[in-house]
C-alpha cells in the first residue's frame, strides 16, 4: 500500500484517521504526522451538505459500503474530487475500522467537462457550432409567436481562413 497511488485512509470508529498512504499526504499536501490522529474533516471541502455525511455514516455503522464521488480541500485551499469506497471492517474483539479508498478524478472531471463544451462550441472561434447554432435556432422558432427572419451568410473559404 506504501508505494501505491490510491488515496487509502483507515480510521476507527470514532473517525480518529490512524493510517494514510504517502499518496494522501501527496494529494493533500499535508504530511503524515498532520494528518494521522486528526478526523477527516481536516480535508472537508464545505462542498458537501450535512445530509450527506449523515448518510456516509449511517451506511457504514450499518456495516453497508458508502461509495461516493467526494470533493476534498487540500492544505493549500485547491479542491479535489475522489471517487471513493469506505469500507466498514469489524476486527476480533468487536472493534470497527473504516478504510477509505479513493482516486482522484479531478483531471477526468475537467476532461469531460471540456468534452462537453465542444460538442456545442467552435474550439478556434468559441462560437456555437452548426449542432448548437441549429438547436437554438429551433428554440427560438418555437418560442417566438412573431414573425422572424433568418439570413444565412456562407463565406467563401472561411474555413480555410480559419
Amino acid at each position: 500500500m506504501e508505494a501505491s497511488n490510491e488515496w487509502v485512509v483507515i480510521t476507527d470508529e470514532k473517525g480518529t484517521i490512524l493510517y494514510v498512504t504517502p499518496y494522501v499526504s501527496k494529494l493533500s499536501g499535508y504530511t503524515r504526522e498532520e494528518i494521522v490522529g486528526q478526523n477527516p474533516r481536516i480535508f472537508k471541502s464545505g462542498y458537501h451538505s450535512q445530509e450527506f455525511y449523515e448518510i456516509l455514516w449511517k451506511t457504514i455503522l450499518s456495516g453497508k459500503t458508502f461509495n461516493t464521488i467526494i470533493v476534498n480541500k487540500s492544505k493549500s485551499g485547491k479542491l479535489f474530487k475522489l471517487e471513493e469506497a469506505i469500507h466498514p471492517v469489524s476486527l476480533p474483539g468487536g472493534e470497527k475500522r473504516f478504510i477509505a479508498i479513493g482516486k482522484d478524478v479531478t483531471k477526468e472531471e475537467h476532461l469531460l467537462r471540456e468534452i462537453e463544451y465542444f460538442k456545442f462550441f467552435d474550439p478556434l472561434t468559441e462560437v456555437y457550432n452548426l449542432t448548437s447554432f441549429i438547436f437554438k435556432v429551433n428554440e427560438e422558432i418555437k418560442n417566438n409567436n412573431a414573425l422572424s427572419v433568418m439570413i444565412l451568410l456562407d463565406l467563401k473559404n472561411l474555413s480555410y481562413i480559419n
